[in-house]
């Protein structure tokens, strides 16, 4: 059982740090002045927001399911484990950039 929730915690944080991503673009942009309402435009359209969900949805689905293949992966492929730590921390630090611009204005 506590290993399930391990698990679901690290699917959960992966996708955190691929929203921390989006935060580490839009935000310096959005402090330079730049126009983002086309880009607000396109996420708060109903075609991206159910296509977003249903990705997600199967990346949860396949990551829990598969599990053991993916733990092959990242035994079978070293750089793979790497490139995914990176994510993570890139995304944390992207988090940490969205939080400091909210504090800052």
């Amino acid at each position: 059982m506590n290993q399930l929730l391990i698990e679901r915690l690290k699917i959960a944080g992966f996708i955190f740090a691929l929203v921390g991503w989006l935060l580490l673009v839009t935000v310096p942009l959005e402090l330079i002045g730049k126009d983002l309402s086309k880009l607000e435009g396109l996420f708060e359209t109903t075609t991206f927001k159910w296509s977003l969900r249903i990705v997600v949805l199967v990346a949860v689905i396949f990551l829990i399911k598969g599990r053991s293949w993916v733990d092959g992966l990242f035994v079978k492929y070293s750089w793979l484990k790497k490139l995914v730590r990176v994510i993570t921390v890139v995304g944390a630090i992207g988090w940490i950039v969205g939080l400091g611009s909210l504090l800052l204005r």
